[in-house]
């Protein structure tokens, strides 16, 4: 496999754990009814409420959207990935107390490496010609062929 396809490979892989993150604490909430207590103090003392959903899914769904931009290197998705990543450090600061499994600290611990490993492929490597390089327009259509076969019926 070459770079581009190993790189398309990762992003698809972030995303999914990205995802995989976001769903974990969901089913486990009814595992466990001691764990559901414990939830009720997540985001204590925090300074924005993320129970909004439109707050807690709208990084998960830009992150899709950088993702299919960097899929298909296109040069504003490594900008919106390193935006969306730039304001996951900055949130942190807004979330309060934050209660986590274990899997959901490894699986964060994961993505902080896949995305570190993302960023420095799409702005520190050779892989960032791919995101910067112009791609031709269309050539135009051969009409010599189309003109020889007016001409002679």
């Amino acid at each position: 496999m070459n770079l581009h396809r190993i790189f398309q490979v990762l992003i698809v892989v972030a995303w999914l754990l990205q995802l995989l993150s976001y769903l974990l604490p969901i089913s486990s909430w009814y595992a466990d009814p001691t764990f559901g207590k414990l939830m009720a103090y997540d985001g204590y003392g925090s300074l924005i409420s993320f129970n909004v959903p439109l707050l807690n899914t709208l990084p998960l769904w830009a992150f899709l959207f950088a993702t299919v931009g960097l899929f298909f290197f296109q040069n504003w998705g490594r900008y919106l990935y390193l935006a969306l990543w730039v304001y996951g450090w900055l949130s942190t600061l807004l979330f309060g107390i934050r209660l986590a499994l274990p899997a959901q600290g490894f699986l964060s611990m994961a993505l902080g490496t896949l995305e570190g490993a993302i960023l420095a492929l799409v702005f520190l490597s050779p892989l960032r010609a791919a995101f910067t390089a112009v791609v031709p327009p269309n050539p135009p259509l051969n009409t010599d062929a189309g003109d020889k076969a007016a001409r002679a019926g």
